[in-house]
């Protein structure tokens, strides 16, 4: 019998560790990304240089593989919120995926809206458009395309004038031709991420996020990283991972990881967001492990792979500070880039991801949620302060110069 093989949807640089975790537990991997020089596609056993968001590709160069006598084990992915995508891949080769129907749930904001006000879970207060004419929500609120990803189309509106322009700018990344708008609360944001085996969540992650302000005149979102341990009250944690468990399950999350993005407004958790995914941008692949000891991916690996979960992988060994910061560009030609050899070997550095490759005379955008160049992580065994400062410190130490 040949040796089945997991499908890894996705090479970025954030998911070499589950490559890396994979391969220490024996399972052979097949790496899609569109991308022939992903950074992840040199640690996968089978590299196929094809969308991952582009299902009927993927699925044509799967069964192609098949024909070749190559069996698969499971799918999955790392930090893409292309759960419709893993479902009807495991669908169509009868592997172990969340059921379309929850992964619709988890990545389209509007249904997802209705199905957790249906369930008695805290939501913002929303409306659901599908032109401006629509609108009867008061100012200010946010808007936000039904089903895009990295906080495309994403802003808060706070005048009427710009209503049209946020509108239209939204749909266009909606694939349903609906807009959500919700109301604009302020609070403290929590990152929280778990893996649910058989409907009990266990919690593996719990950070408080940090955000660049949102105003009138700059309405985007930004997140600018996190730090664990939480500080929030324990009530307020205990809470958190309740209204999580729940709301994870009224999208039909039974088994298999889970991400939210939650709010805190008056003492009262409030859902924003819910997927059926891993998270990114580090927080389960190299923030959870270090500050708890936890190991959400390799649980993923293995219920994606049909194997049995070990529990003991979703358990808080210890507790560590750790904090997540990324560098925030100014736009424009890049003349000089310093201080990126440096960082790495910085006090209390574990972690220097570079997102994208950068070199002089390139043009940077202006600063967005999905462009962000790099991040580091720090570990401190003192306290979060002490993280903070390592990060900070870090991150102050690159110095990309434009014009």
């Amino acid at each position: 019998m040949s040796t089945p093989y997991i499908i890894i949807l996705g090479a970025s640089a954030d998911q070499i560790p589950m490559y890396e975790k994979a391969r220490r537990n024996g399972i052979k991997t097949i790496g899609i990304d569109y991308n022939p020089i992903a950074p992840a596609l040199k640690f996968c056993d089978i590299p196929l240089v094809v969308s991952a968001k582009h299902v009927e590709q993927v699925i044509e160069s799967l069964t192609e593989l098949k024909t070749q006598g190559i069996e698969f084990i499971g799918v999955t992915t790392l930090g893409m919120e292309i759960s419709p995508i893993v479902a009807k891949v495991a669908k169509e080769f009868d592997l172990i995926a969340v059921s379309e129907s929850t992964a619709h749930l988890t990545t389209n904001k509007c249904s997802r809206s209705y199905m957790l006000l249906a369930n008695n879970i805290p939501v913002p207060k929303f409306q659901i458009v599908e032109r401006p004419s629509e609108i009867e929500m008061n100012l200010p609120f946010i808007i936000k395309p039904s089903d895009s990803s990295g906080s495309r189309g994403v802003r808060r509106v706070d005048f009427e004038e710009d209503i049209e322009d946020a509108f239209n700018n939204a749909i266009s990344y909606s694939s349903d031709s609906r807009v959500l708008l919700e109301e604009l609360l302020q609070g403290p944001q929590i990152s929280i991420e778990g893996f649910m085996l058989n409907s009990k969540m266990y919690v593996t992650g719990f950070a408080d996020r940090n955000y660049l302000p949102s105003n009138p005149i700059n309405p985007q979102f930004i997140e600018n990283g996190g730090q664990v341990p939480s500080e929030l009250p324990y009530d307020i944690q205990r809470q958190a991972e309740e209204v999580f468990e729940a709301a994870a399950l009224a999208l039909g999350i039974t088994n298999g990881p889970s991400k939210g993005d939650l709010i805190v407004v008056n003492g009262k958790v409030i859902v924003i967001e819910i997927t059926s995914r891993l998270s990114g941008g580090g927080f389960c692949s190299r923030v959870q492990p270090m500050q708890n000891g936890t190991d959400i991916v390799t649980a993923t690996l293995q219920w994606a792979a049909g194997m049995e979960v070990d529990k003991n992988l979703l358990l808080h060994q210890h507790t560590m500070y750790i904090a997540h910061r990324y560098y925030l560009h100014d736009d424009g030609v890049v003349t000089a880039i310093n201080g990126l050899d440096k960082v790495a070997t910085m006090p209390g550095v574990t972690d220097f991801i570079q997102v994208y490759d950068l070199k002089v005379g390139d043009i940077l955008e202006p600063l967005t949620y999905i462009n962000r160049l790099f991040y580091v992580v720090t570990c401190s065994e003192k306290s979060i302060e002490d993280a903070l400062k390592l990060a900070n410190d870090a991150i102050k130490t690159i110095d990309i110069q434009v014009k």
